[in-house]
């Protein structure tokens, strides 16, 4: 069986998709922090992490998808 996430470029695609996620949270922080921590519900001392961030967006949108907002 073949392993595409053993393939270098799927690895380099990756990396990129997460540089580019670090990059939106980075840029929110720097920019909106207040919005930031109203879509996490609660406060951040600093910048999450990528896979606190992508929880905070499922999080965000399962909170709203339930409300009918």
């Amino acid at each position: 069986m073949y392993d595409y996430l053993e393939t270098p470029a799927v690895a380099i695609e990756l990396d990129t998709v997460e540089r580019n996620i670090r990059t939106i949270i980075l840029r929110a922080w720097r920019v909106n922090r207040k919005g930031l921590q109203e879509l996490a519900g609660y406060p951040l001392e600093g910048p999450p992490p990528v896979s606190d961030f992508l929880q905070i967006l499922v999080s965000y949108l399962r909170r709203h998808a339930l409300v009918g907002c």
